[in-house]
């Protein structure tokens, strides 16, 4: 009989431990993963991108030129650059005399027009380029805020304090606004004619052009677009240094590692197939009603 009940204690101690081992309040590893990746889905960040210029563009930036030439020679985009000189007031150093009874060396500054080398390029969108084009999509809305209803529509017309005007009295006829202009038939074409009337003639837009720079020609024709090119997806790979920093939190980090990288996403981020990286240290919360959750913040 004491061997019996030796046994049985035995076992229900070992049932404890196993109990205690697969409670809810332990945050493994697992579950760590599945609720950082659930978010990462749910707010569409497991996708990367990154903005491109299109069109015709000054771009003096020679690093920025640098990788457009690099996406076309991935044929993500055309390019083509023009130098076109501009005149711009320079300031300059250069080394004189100063004094009256003891003369010296100084140095001083002075100011001249040079003509300096701008670039405008033309950048478009090849048929692989294209095919990169990304649409953002807006984050769904987490279960917290679903149980808030925020779409719901009231009807306000069936509450008696929707009736009441705003306006306790009435404006006195002196303060009421003045009456919307109707334009008849006679009015319109009477502006028209104003209009007409202060048209410069082509002759005279010609001789205004004939006189621009050409760095103002190139600068008025300057007309262009940021389009967002899809970079990289991110496979979450594990959770690790997981940590219980009170009965009802605990810490972890994510090991992510980058997989179907585009020409976009090497030339513009510098990020390459296989490459890994840890997340910041991301903060959990245990609640008795949904038990383990990402902090919000992270």
């Amino acid at each position: 009989m004491k061997k019996l009940s030796s046994l049985l204690l035995i076992l229900v101690a070992a049932l404890c431990l196993t109990a205690c081992s697969d409670s809810p309040d332990s945050l493994g590893a697992s579950k760590a993963k599945k609720l950082f990746k659930k978010e990462m889905a749910r707010t569409h960040r497991l996708e990367g991108f990154a903005n491109v210029r299109t069109g015709y563009y000054e771009c003096n930036d020679n690093e920025d030129r640098y990788k457009l030439r690099q996406l076309a020679a991935n044929d993500i985009v055309t390019y083509k650059c023009d130098v076109v000189k501009k005149t711009e007031r320079v300031r300059k150093k250069r080394r004189v005399q100063a004094g009256y009874y003891y003369r010296y060396w100084t140095t001083e500054s002075y100011y001249v027009n040079e003509e300096v080398d701008t670039y405008f390029v033309t950048v478009e969108l090849t048929e692989k380029g294209r095919a990169l084009l990304y649409e953002p999509q807006e984050a769904e809305l987490d279960e917290d805020t679903k149980e808030l209803k925020l779409d719901q529509e009231i009807d306000l017309s069936k509450y008696p304090e929707y009736k009441v005007e705003a306006e306790e009295f009435s404006k006195p006829a002196a303060q009421a606004e003045a009456p919307a202009v109707v334009e008849t038939p006679d009015t319109v074409a009477a502006y028209e004619e104003s209009e007409e009337a202060f048209q410069p003639d082509e002759p005279a837009t010609e001789a205004v052009d004939s006189k621009a720079s050409a760095y103002d020609k190139a600068k008025a024709k300057e007309k262009y677009e940021d389009v967002m090119l899809k970079a990289f997806e991110l496979d979450v790979i594990k959770a690790r240094n997981v940590c219980k920093t009170s009965d009802n939190t605990a810490k972890a980090q994510i090991l992510m590692e980058y997989e179907d990288v585009t020409p976009v996403g090497r030339v513009m981020m510098g990020v390459y197939d296989g490459q890994r990286f840890v997340s910041p240290t991301l903060h959990y919360t245990y609640f008795e009603d949904k038990g383990w959750q990402l902090d919000s913040d992270d």
